[in-house]
């Protein structure tokens, strides 16, 4: 029952404005240069979830960073505390 719950409940990945996007971006940025934690909201899987930790890596290339071993694309990122 759980499961079917789930599956109702996922959404679609919202759409940020180009501008949300490159805000979010510098961020992340400014976040990784001073060696800070990070609160990352971000959409996987129908879901929108959370994370908290430091950025061990940023992958400029594939457009990825590294939290707390967790990998997540750019476009995935919704939001940065």
């Amino acid at each position: 029952i759980k499961e079917i719950q789930k599956k109702k409940n996922r959404q679609a990945l919202p759409i940020l404005s180009e501008d949300q996007f490159l805000n979010i971006q510098e961020k992340i940025h400014v976040v990784y240069q001073a060696k800070e934690n990070i609160n990352v909201e971000y959409f996987y899987n129908g879901e929108i979830k959370k994370i908290f930790g430091n950025i061990s890596y940023i992958n400029v290339q594939e457009k990825t960073i590294y939290i707390n071993k967790t990998k997540l694309h750019f476009c995935q990122i919704l939001n940065v505390f």
